[in-house]
């Protein structure tokens, strides 16, 4: 059926950076020394995340359980536009769902160090472990029951608690340098009518 949307991060109202535009109510918080700010990034409305190689410095908080109602039968799809400047650490989160350093947990890394990538990403990690790099094994071990575990632990109150966007658990990795527009969560994956649909919405005229 048709993707149902958890939460939809706009990033284009000043007065409320973290506006849930999906109608559920899951705002997000900017926080840090340097909390993120609403600015024009080529021609769009971006959140602008500026960590500059510190931790907890500038990120966005989101709320507690947001994932709650994602399953194995349909799975996730986060998606969004990004303008990445450069990285300081190859770690530097675009997001991280936990609990904490203990886990669980699960990331995904831009992967790119002074304008380079790295093998570290873009690639995303459920407590620690490499599971998705744009190839997942389908079979009932491995990469394929990593992710089924982890999905049924996310119905489970109290292990989803600390939600960033652009902040690690760890406070070792740095916060993002990145700027962030059109975030979406969904409880599936899209399908491809439907990802065409999501480009053709939120197209800058500048991309066009």
């Amino acid at each position: 059926g048709e993707a149902y949307m958890i939460a939809w991060y706009k990033f284009d109202n000043e007065k409320n950076i973290g506006a849930d535009s999906s109608g559920n109510g899951f705002d997000a918080v900017p926080a840090g020394d340097n909390a993120p700010v609403i600015k024009e990034v080529d021609g769009r409305n971006a959140v602008l995340i500026s960590g500059d190689g510190k931790a907890a410095a500038s990120y966005l908080k989101l709320p507690e359980n947001i994932l709650k109602s994602i399953s194995d039968d349909d799975g996730l799809c986060i998606s969004f536009w990004m303008n990445l400047s450069k990285g300081v650490n190859v770690w530097e989160r675009l997001f991280d769902f936990g609990h904490s350093t203990m886990g669980p947990y699960f990331f995904l890394v831009h992967g790119t160090k002074n304008g380079t990538l790295s093998s570290a990403g873009p690639q995303v990690y459920v407590d620690g472990e490499l599971i998705a790099d744009g190839l997942i094994s389908q079979t009932s071990s491995g990469n394929y029951r990593r992710l089924r575990e982890w999905f049924a632990g996310l119905k489970e109150d109290g292990r989803y608690v600390n939600n960033f966007i652009g902040r690690s658990q760890f406070d070792a990795d740095p916060d993002a340098n990145v700027a962030l527009s059109d975030f979406r969560i969904y409880d599936s994956a899209l399908s491809e009518g439907e990802i065409v649909d999501i480009v053709c919405e939120s197209i800058s005229k500048k991309d066009i």
